[in-house]
């Protein structure tokens, strides 16, 4: 798994729009590199990126307890799923 992937995608989509890349095209693109890393097709990429993002900017909390082992990513599910009540 990615250390960062917030981070590295945060980097990545930054370099690209800097570098004139159309937004949709960038978001794409960085969705494809998370996919060939973590070996996911693009759109279950997209959609890990995008939970990473709630989980980071979110549910600090459940960040924590996910990377300290205390929760499984379906318990994050969960969790998400109660915050939006």
């Amino acid at each position: 798994m990615l250390l960062d992937p917030v981070a590295f995608a945060a980097s990545q989509r930054q370099q690209q729009l800097d570098a004139g890349v159309p937004v949709e095209r960038a978001e794409r693109g960085v969705a494809g590199q998370v996919g060939l890393a973590l070996r996911l097709s693009p759109y279950r990429a997209a959609r890990f990126l995008g939970w990473s993002t709630i989980l980071v900017s979110e549910l600090p909390a459940t960040y924590s307890a996910l990377q300290g082992g205390r929760v499984s990513e379906e318990a994050c599910t969960v969790a998400d799923a109660a915050a939006e009540l």
